[in-house]
């Protein structure tokens, strides 16, 4: 599990605000004493006073049979970005105990979603109970997928009850023997629909759901069916070969034992999980995007979180596209808004990490930071009054090159863990040709090479360096779990990467010497 705390006295007043908008608006409404029809509308109407991001376009449509709409973000000249310049999309299943909510209702999370990681997001408007009881929302979610699945692979996403609904749908398909999703990302899922011996206390911060409520919603969608059933209660069902989850919850919400619960399940069925927790934060925050930054921040680290598993799961492809910029770091960033602003946005960044960042994602020494001033290391079009220091450190600087990717939707563009291996030039047809270790051929007008050495390890020329029988570190592939504390340690280097080093290890070394390169190695 990772905490995270939000911070500034902005985001707590928005946060104290927005708590209260919920207690009195919305809480009430979801109430057995409220009739099903009444809380559909009420939500609806809710709905309309969250932010989204206006270049999304959002297109009615039916996939696999089952309604909803398709969320793609728009070209930087404001025309639909149709061609994908990398496979994957989204499968969204939206929350509301499955008797409430729409596609339409969830749109603050699945614009973001869209907007953010390039992909298209597909909102499924699945059969709701008390008109369609289980298995109905499951069979819409399988249907949707399935159908999604032949073009690529596929996340599912969901909050809440559709969280639950996206782990058992991923049960279902491996238990068929099927495609798997990529990944999963479940935003305080609601996966166990059994009722406690003993009802636990009420959450003194929970801004939403009500036990009485979520009671009456689940007796209505389990008409014929087991509480205990998986597709109801997916936490009690085994949960191995499934892939990679990211969980994300508040402190203050009913489900956020279930949360925890799920992330100690998974890591025992050995599935690759990860569970964040926002402190102070209630029931799917993340619906706050645009308003609050933690839930900006955690749609995100959610976008993050997926860029790997996409990658993984894309199949070897050819393609063609007017411009390939080889490298995703702060000169194939720029190369590519320049691109967008000129109107250009049929271009693909191929990067052999599986993150973007160049120099900065490879090297993560200890105290590695910029040695220019901060504001000098911004682009002149997107300046950052937001450094926490004159000489950035590396996480902060690798923040900020993660939302320029995700506000100028660049993180569609990008082939993670792809590494060009050959890359010819056709004078009779004035195209490149390329390949890369993932099978992939791809061809192009123009060709961007924006890769620097400073991610290249090389060791000096020492004799005996090979024959070492030591732990070694090399400042561009730096390993984290190598302990340093009380160890007699040695930096061979010269210049600002070394002078980083060199006080961070200096406070846990037993001994720290240093090596200088002058005519020879002393």
């Amino acid at each position: 599990m990772v905490t995270y705390k939000p911070t500034g006295l902005l985001e707590a007043l928005l946060a104290f605000g927005l708590r209260w908008f919920l207690k009195l608006f919305l809480k009430p409404i979801f109430s057995p004493r409220v009739s099903i029809a009444m809380q559909r509308r009420w939500l609806a109407a809710l709905s309309k006073t969250t932010l989204v991001p206006r270049n999304v376009q959002i297109e009615a449509a039916s996939v696999g049979g089952v309604p909803g709409e398709w969320l793609r973000r728009r070209a930087a000249n404001g025309t639909s970005n149709t061609k994908a310049a990398k496979q994957g999309a989204i499968l969204y299943l939206h929350g509301g105990a499955y008797c409430v909510g729409s596609a339409a209702t969830h749109r603050s999370i699945t614009a973001r979603l869209s907007a953010w990681s390039g992909l298209p997001v597909f909102a499924a408007q699945y059969r709701l109970a008390p008109e369609a009881p289980f298995p109905a929302a499951q069979n819409d979610a399988l249907a949707a997928f399935r159908a999604m699945a032949l073009n690529g692979p596929v996340v599912i996403a969901g909050d809440s009850a559709g969280g639950g609904l996206a782990l058992a749908t991923a049960i279902a398909l491996r238990d068929a023997g099927e495609v798997a999703p990529a990944a999963l990302l479940l935003f305080s899922p609601w996966v166990d629909m059994a009722l406690p011996e003993a009802e636990p206390p009420p959450v003194p911060g929970e801004a939403m759901l009500s036990a009485a409520w979520a009671n009456a919603c689940g007796a209505m969608a389990l008409t014929g069916e087991s509480p205990l059933w998986v597709g109801a209660s997916p936490l009690h069902a085994d949960l191995s070969r499934l892939p990679p989850t990211l969980i994300q919850a508040g402190t203050d919400e009913r489900l956020y034992g279930q949360a925890l619960a799920l992330e100690a399940a998974l890591q025992s069925a050995q599935t690759p999980v990860r569970c964040e927790i926002t402190e102070g934060r209630w029931h799917v925050f993340q619906s706050h995007g645009g308003v609050l930054q933690s839930a900006d921040d955690a749609l995100s680290r959610a976008v993050q979180f997926i860029a790997v598993p996409i990658a993984q799961a894309c199949q070897s492809a050819a393609s063609g596209h007017e411009v390939v910029i080889m490298g995703a770091g702060m000169s194939g960033l720029c190369m590519a808004i320049a691109l967008q602003r000129a109107g250009r946005n049929d271009f693909v960044i191929l990067e052999k990490q599986v993150g973007l960042g160049g120099t900065w994602w490879d090297n993560t020494y200890p105290g590695a930071h910029v040695d220019v001033p901060s504001p000098a290391y911004s682009f002149s079009f997107a300046p950052n009054p937001h450094w926490t220091r004159r000489f950035a450190a590396a996480p902060e600087i690798q923040r900020y090159m993660q939302r320029l990717a995700e506000r100028h939707g660049l993180l569609g563009h990008i082939r993670f863990a792809t590494k060009v291996t050959e890359a010819t030039f056709d004078e009779m047809s004035g195209h490149w040709n390329f390949k890369t270790d993932r099978g992939d051929s791809l061809r192009s007008r123009f060709f961007v090479c924006s890769t620097g050495p400073l991610n290249q390890p090389r060791w000096p020329d020492i004799e005996g360096i090979e024959s070492f029988k030591g732990q070694r570190q090399h400042s561009a592939r730096w390993d984290h779990n190598i302990a340093m504390a009380g160890k007699r340690l040695a930096v061979i280097g010269t210049g600002s990467t070394a002078s980083q080093l060199i006080p961070p290890l200096a406070e846990k070394a037993a001994k720290l010497h240093v090596f200088q390169r002058t005519a020879n190695w002393v």
